[in-house]
């Protein structure tokens, strides 16, 4: 785990070929810019509350609160969102955490030219038990060693819960990661043979696939950590001081916030969106799962801090930004291919409650702060985002509305070669529709 320092806001940068049109008659009246986005979407004929909006444009993603909205909206259930889970019989948080154990990995790496070993957390990403082949999610932190001349990790072992022995150890490899994110892909092949030691003696052997066919491992199930509340209960799962599994619980202490985190390889600070809690997590938790109370995986585990005087502040990527980062890795091949914004934005916040959800979420005006090229992208500082989509193939295969300064920043994670990203941005009573294009190298940045 690292330390951290509060941090300056950036975002992506770069030059994109961009395209700018006026389309203030399909917004009809034009809105002042300071008006928030909500104020806006009324004008567009939006008739509910502020907290209904905002409940409504956070695009649920878990099934429970898909459920929940479903039937509000056929007018089945009229309560909140709390009151809905209750009536569904999942109020006991211990049935959905005893799924996630099952998603748990324990980790011990070790380095060429060191005794020292990194004692660390996984979650399983992906398992073919027929196969015995998995692949692991965990932090680049706990495969990383800048100390030594091959920072890389020689050797990766990898315990699933239960069967932390000598006998259920299993061999894992560095698939590819993106450092400067602190993600790491590792991948269990099932045919490789693992020779179990005891001390410096040798007691046998087995293969991967012997291990991960008796288990009941089971992936991870993704949750939705754009709808998570301060004060929602959540656990930590992970492998502190390297002792084996355990579960810890605490509290969402904040929902979203940017801290500066010291880069796996030591050379800078770079600004990472996290969750922060009060679960109790410690070295050797680094890459395991933080999950909702229905042990749906809603962040990675990665830092706490360690200042004088501080206690219970622990850290966690959140799964808005993990998910996309993996499946970007994936796709690559070798690393994240990440698009280049090609500007900063801030974001000038106020809370809301909403009592059908019986959440506070934070609504805010996502304003842009800092444009590179800016004769040619279209977009001017003091631009306020309203909305944003990815379109690939004429089709918009991902929108959001831009009530919070994460989900814009976080969309461009999921863009790829070809796609264009639509924004509506509003300017002196305006509305403008910006289209960027992702074409060319130059468009995106590699991390590995």
């Amino acid at each position: 785990m690292k330390k951290f320092g509060l941090f300056s806001v950036a975002l992506l940068s770069g030059a994109l070929l961009i395209a700018a049109s006026s389309c203030g008659g399909f917004f009809d009246p034009p809105k002042a810019d300071k008006a928030s986005t909500y104020e806006w979407a009324l004008g567009e004929g939006y008739e509910g509350t502020e907290g209904e909006w905002l409940s409504s444009s956070a695009a649920p993603q878990t099934m429970y609160r898909r459920l929940f909205e479903e039937a509000r909206a056929d007018g089945s259930f009229g309560g909140s969102y709390f009151d809905f889970l209750e009536q569904l019989g999942v109020s006991d948080d211990t049935a959905g955490l005893q799924r996630s154990l099952l998603s748990a990995v324990s980790i011990e790496a070790t380095f060429a030219g060191s005794s020292s070993y990194s004692a660390g957390s996984g979650v399983v990403y992906s398992a073919d038990r027929s196969s015995g082949d998995l692949l692991i999610i965990t932090n680049y932190h706990v495969v990383y060693n800048p100390d030594v001349m091959r920072p890389m990790a020689q050797t990766i072992s990898a315990w699933l819960y239960g069967g932390e022995t000598e006998e259920k150890k299993l061999e894992a490899t560095f698939l590819a990661g993106a450092l400067q994110y602190d993600l790491a892909i590792l991948s269990v092949e099932g045919d490789d043979i693992v020779t179990e030691t005891a001390g410096s003696a040798r007691t046998g052997q087995h293969t991967n696939a012997d291990v991960v066919r008796e288990s009941s491992v089971l992936p991870a199930t993704w949750g939705d950590s754009d709808g998570l509340t301060v004060s929602e209960r959540v656990y930590a799962i992970g492998n502190p001081l390297g002792y084996g599994l355990s579960l810890t619980s605490g509290v969402v202490s904040r929902d979203a916030e940017y801290i500066d985190i010291l880069r796996p390889d030591e050379r800078e600070y770079v600004s990472m969106l996290e969750i922060r809690t009060d679960a109790a997590v410690n070295h050797g938790n680094s890459g395991g799962g933080l999950f909702n109370r229905l042990g749906e995986l809603v962040g990675i585990v990665n830092a706490r801090s360690e200042a004088e005087g501080l206690d219970d502040m622990g850290y966690a990527i959140p799964v808005s930004v993990a998910k996309p980062l993996i499946e970007n890795i994936l796709d690559n091949g070798s690393g994240a291919h990440v698009a280049r914004a090609g500007f900063t934005v801030t974001g000038v916040g106020k809370s809301v409650f909403d009592e059908t959800t019986g959440k506070t979420y934070i609504e805010e005006n996502v304003v842009v702060d800092s444009v590179s090229g800016a004769s040619s992208s279209g977009l001017q500082v003091g631009d306020v985002v309203r909305s944003a989509a990815i379109m690939r193939g004429g089709n918009a295969v991902r929108s959001i509305t831009a009530t919070r300064r994460h989900y814009v920043e976080n969309l461009f994670l999921e863009v790829r070669s070809g796609d264009t990203v639509v924004l509506l941005v509003s300017r002196e009573n305006t509305t403008y529709r910006i289209e960027l294009s992702f074409t060319g190298s130059s468009a995106f940045r590699d991390f590995r």
